[in-house]
């Protein structure tokens, strides 16, 4: 931003936005931490354990394809 004279640029804005997604890593893991703490699953509890690992791919999945589409659209706010 300072290289741009303080000016809040499309590629400053679209580079925010990816690392504004990006941070939802913290809240998946947050989720899962709580949930592993409030459970307390065992090695027995293996149905528990693995709907823990699908919210945990389904969310970094989530959040990949929203870095994604925000990619996708920042040519589209350079040229504008």
């Amino acid at each position: 931003m300072e290289r741009q004279g303080g000016r809040l640029t499309p590629k400053l804005r679209a580079d925010i936005r990816k690392l504004i997604v990006t941070a939802r890593v913290d809240y998946v893991t947050f989720a899962l931490v709580v949930l592993d703490m409030v459970a307390k699953p065992t090695g027995d509890d293996v149905g528990l354990l693995v709907a823990m690992a699908l919210i945990l791919a389904a969310g970094i999945g989530y959040i990949v394809v929203s870095v994604r589409a925000i990619d996708a659209r920042q040519p589209a706010a350079t040229t504008a």
